[in-house]
């Protein structure tokens, strides 16, 4: 399978029932052996196809990528020229897409959280052997360095 995007920002999403065109924007349902989804076209690479889902009656919309191979069958619903969607829009974008604000605070304290964390994980001056006993018994169960020996709880 593969995606090729041409210059008309086409695509061809070529999957095992054949070659099917679609283009950003298309509201489509891609059928996998499992589920079908039913999104507009977002954008593509070269071995998944990212698909923008948006719920009428809710005020939150899902991106889905998904991996070419996987596709059984891809349907175009709606091609975006014949769309009621307002060309003024960017593309098929609607306001629920807007990203919330984010609390810088919580953002920074997060991040030094997870440094500590992180250094607290490194055993200082321990042989790279010790370390890697520490990395495994910590998957499992909790435990912490104390000078160059491991303390298990």
């Amino acid at each position: 399978c593969f995606v090729c995007v041409c210059v008309c920002v086409c695509l061809c999403v070529c999957h095992m029932s054949g070659l099917e065109v679609v283009h950003i924007g298309d509201r489509v349902k891609v059928v996998l052996a499992d589920e079908a989804l039913e999104g507009r076209v977002f954008g593509s690479s070269s071995d998944v196809l990212i698909l923008h889902e948006s719920n009428a009656g809710s005020t939150r919309s899902l991106v889905r990528v998904v991996n070419l191979a996987e596709m059984v069958r891809v349907e175009v619903l709606e091609e975006l020229a014949k769309s009621d969607i307002p060309r003024e829009l960017p593309d098929f974008y609607h306001k629920d897409t807007d990203l919330p604000p984010v609390d810088q605070r919580a953002a920074v304290s997060r991040l030094r959280e997870a440094t500590e964390k992180q250094r607290n994980r490194l055993g200082d001056g321990v042989p790279l052997a010790a370390q890697q006993v520490f990395d495994r018994l910590e998957k499992t169960m909790t435990c912490a360095w104390k000078a160059d020996s491991i303390i298990v709880f």
